[in-house]
Parts: C-alpha cells; structure tokens; sequence
C-alpha cells in the first residue's frame, strides 16, 4: 500500500478527529458513513490510528463491506507507521503476546 508522501500530518490528524467525532456520536447511519469517510482519508494520508481504526471498519463491516484482506493491509500499515494499537492487534491475531500483557 503506498500513501503519499507530501501529506500535511496536520491535515490527516484535523480528518481524523472530524471522523472519529462523526462516528461517536452518529444519530444517523449518513453521519456515521460521513465519518468512516473521513477516517479513510486521514489513513489514505498516512495517519497511523486512522488507518488502524480503518482496519476495525473493515474487519467487522463498518460502513462498508467486511473484508478481512483490507483489513489487515490497513493494519500493517498502521504497525508500520508507529500505531502501536496496530501492532498489538497483530500480535494478538499471530497468538503472540501484546504489550499490555493480555
């Protein structure tokens, strides 16, 4: 998965917070889609929770098709630019131990 590189992380995070708030506190399944969208953009920037809680959306459906190939290309992805959230979830699905101990 290759992301831009000439990304305002300033941007990503901005897109990131707009979304996460649309999604919490949906009263509607628009707002709620309106929200994953922008997740998606923040992650398409390179955000590493954004893409991280992309994974989530894919992985259980979330405002788009379950797929569990895009899930954990997004998840790597998240590991690989520092989400240390992603990289317990990797090591959780490898049956590896996470670093809170689980």
């Amino acid at each position: 998965m290759t992301l831009p590189s000439d990304v305002d992380p300033s941007i990503a995070a901005a897109q990131y917070a707009e979304g996460m708030g649309q999604m919490g506190w949906a009263v509607a399944f628009g707002v709620f889609e309106r929200g994953a969208r922008r997740v998606e953009e923040a992650a398409e920037a390179g955000h590493a929770e954004a893409a991280c809680t992309l994974a989530t959306n894919e992985a259980v459906g979330a405002a788009r098709p379950r797929n569990w190939t895009r899930a954990l290309d997004w998840l790597e992805m998240a590991a690989g630019r520092g989400s240390e959230h992603a990289r317990d979830q990797l090591r959780l699905l490898a049956g590896e131990q996470t670093t809170e101990g689980d």
